[in-house]
């Protein structure tokens, strides 16, 4: 009995063990930097905030071995005498590395974006209490070896769209800086800051603050007098900060081949529509980000919108405008603010009457609300601005089709800017663009009328998400068929009404309906939709033309389509394990490329 109870242990153990490496193993793909928190006396937080209305920037290099996009930055920070309030917001930024001497520091700015409260998760890491650790502000000199007890997590998720893309290999690293701005509530009472780490790596963190103009300043962070490191020898008494890089999976791309990007109507009470029409000659443009994975042709744009208070109706729209432009980052800004924006006009047009379809969406039991956003304050916010979402099916003839640049691996982002020009007939009418319940990068802007600069829309203070970001709703698609022109089969998919079915993953291995029952694909439905359609001539499929989906070879004998051929694909693989039905990877020349014959696959 020993002996079994100590085997059983023994098995224990060694799960254990496995489970542990298997952890680390995953931790060690995920966690692309680390530089954890010193949590002993020694430790100190670098002032941070800027609720005094200095801005501080603090900044620590670190390396990539692999290159990817930055999903996650995580870093740790106190609060001076353990006092916190909501942090308003938190701006990231990635720089390159300037290795001049006599120590590096960023250089380049590369990336940035703010976060703000919502954004971010914060949780309390660890209470030292009775340890104290030190408080440094370096602009103001105020040192305090007694300055918190509670050291705090944040952690900061990145759209994988926007992040971003550090490079680096193993045989050819590469040095990018992290640089953090905490911004707080203008007070006296709270004082934020970054923690330092216990683990160094190259040069030292570096220092400044707004008062300086770019280029900046960057000096190195000293201990603060009194430290026990003060005083060490040069390459030791500058801290470095504690933060952890991690790079997730690379963005999915849309679940439907032919939408290359989509951001849905908010159909709830907080759902806005912003004024865009130009009836009373007041200019007004909104504009919203997208992403391209894929390049190609953007055929297809709809919007969606409502109008106040609904005296309009359908054909009151005389013409849309559309552009599309580059993107300006944030930190690419030319006039200090902290938004991305529409760069160079790329392509544009004014869609008329009869170009677009106009269809009533959805009519709501509630009002969702109407804003004039380019007017600021004069366009105040009315929270029962209409009931109805109105839908704008754009189609746009390939030739004069817009081609977008972009891969999965290396994403472009452009703007769509729109207007509305309404009939002169229509007393009384506003048209306005809805709000969306995705987000993407930045804010959705607006031209400002009076000194004509792009302008971030965020909700307005009467709303419940008073100043989030604002996006708008459209989306973007590119009508392609699965299977491709130059296919074999492709003049009798057409015949057949382009029947979704020969588009399924497995439809050529034997699956009629694209369903799996438990881990068969191929299995009793399939086979008597088969028997259904055996031997039937082309006038009984015409008369059944769902049972075309029992053709799987695409062939035809005779006047049969569904005949021996199809048969023995069935059988082959009738009842086998799901690892067994592979996807249809033959064209009918026998090549072994998917991409010849299919654009997509549907099921």
């Amino acid at each position: 009995m020993m002996a079994e109870f100590k085997k059983f242990v023994f098995v224990i153990v060694l799960i254990v063990c496995a489970m542990l490496i298997a952890v680390s193993y995953v931790s060690a793909e995920v966690t692309k930097w680390q530089q954890l928190p010193d949590l002993t006396s020694s430790g100190v937080d670098i002032r941070l905030d800027d609720a005094d209305g200095v801005t501080r920037y603090v900044a620590d290099d670190f390396q990539c071995t692999q290159s990817g996009p930055i999903t996650d930055v995580h870093f740790w920070g106190s609060w001076k005498c353990d006092l916190k309030c909501p942090i308003t917001a938190i701006l990231v930024s990635f720089y390159s590395d300037d290795a001049n001497q006599p120590y590096s520091k960023p250089g380049q700015l590369l990336w940035q974006h703010r976060y703000m409260t919502g954004e971010f998760t914060e949780t309390l890491y660890q209470d030292l209490t009775p340890t104290y650790e030190w408080w440094w502000d370096p602009y103001f000199h105020d040192a305090n070896s007694m300055g918190d007890h509670q050291v705090w997590k944040y952690d900061i998720n990145i759209d994988p769209r926007m992040a971003f893309r550090q490079q680096g290999t193993p045989s050819n690293p590469k040095v990018y800086w992290l640089e953090l701005q905490a911004w707080l509530p203008d007070s006296d009472n709270y004082r934020f800051g970054w923690k330092t780490s216990q683990e160094h790596w190259n040069d030292k963190a570096v220092w400044d603050t707004g008062y300086f103009l770019t280029p900046r300043a960057w000096k190195k962070i000293p201990y603060p007098p009194g430290h026990q490191y003060r005083y060490l020898p040069p390459d030791q008494n500058s801290p470095d900060m504690a933060f952890a890089i991690t790079t997730g999976a690379e963005p999915n791309m849309p679940t439907d081949p032919n939408t290359k990007f989509k951001q849905p109507p908010d159909e709830g009470p907080n759902g806005i529509d912003i004024h865009c029409d130009r009836k009373d000659q007041v200019q007004r443009t909104l504009a919203d980000d997208f992403v391209c994975f894929e390049t190609g042709p953007i055929t297809d744009v709809h919007l969606w919108g409502s109008w106040k208070g609904e005296p309009a109706m359908k054909g009151d729209v005389n013409s849309i405008h559309l552009s599309i432009h580059s993107d300006i980052p944030s930190w690419q800004y030319p006039y200090g603010g902290d938004w991305s924006i529409p760069g160079p006009v790329l392509w544009q047009r004014d869609i008329q009457v009869g170009d677009f379809k106009e269809t009533l969406y959805k009519t709501m039991t509630y009002y969702e609300g109407w804003w004039d956003a380019s007017l600021g304050y004069e366009g105040a916010y009315i929270p029962n601005g209409d009931r109805q979402i109105w839908q704008y099916d754009i189609v746009i003839p390939p030739s004069e089709a817009f081609i977008q640049q972009g891969e999965p691996n290396k994403p472009v982002i452009y703007w769509l800017d729109v207007y509305v020009q309404l009939k002169s007939t229509t007393p009384n009418a506003q048209f306005g663009w809805k709000t969306s319940t995705g987000h993407f990068n930045d804010a959705a802007v607006y031209l400002d009328p009076q000194d004509g600069h792009w302008k971030p829309i965020r909700y307005p203070d009467q709303h419940p998400l008073y100043d989030k970001n604002v996006d708008m709703a459209f989306s973007i698609t590119n009508k392609k068929e699965c299977i491709k022109p130059w296919a074999i089969d492709y003049a009798a998919w057409v015949l057949w009404g382009k029947p979704k079915c020969w588009c399924y993953k497995r439809q050529c291995r034997g699956d009629f309906d694209g369903a799996k029952v438990g881990v068969q694909w191929v299995q009793a439905n399939d086979l008597n939709a088969l028997i259904a359609a055996y031997g039937k001539n082309l006038t009984w499929l015409t008369q059944n033309p769902s049972y075309i989906c029992a053709d799987f070879d695409h062939g035809r004998v005779g006047v049969q389509r569904v005949q021996a051929n199809d048969l023995n694909i069935l059988i082959s693989y009738y009842g086998k394990n799901q690892t067994i039905v592979t996807c249809c990877d033959l064209d009918n020349n026998g090549i072994l490329v998917p991409a010849d014959k299919y654009s997509f696959w549907t099921n």
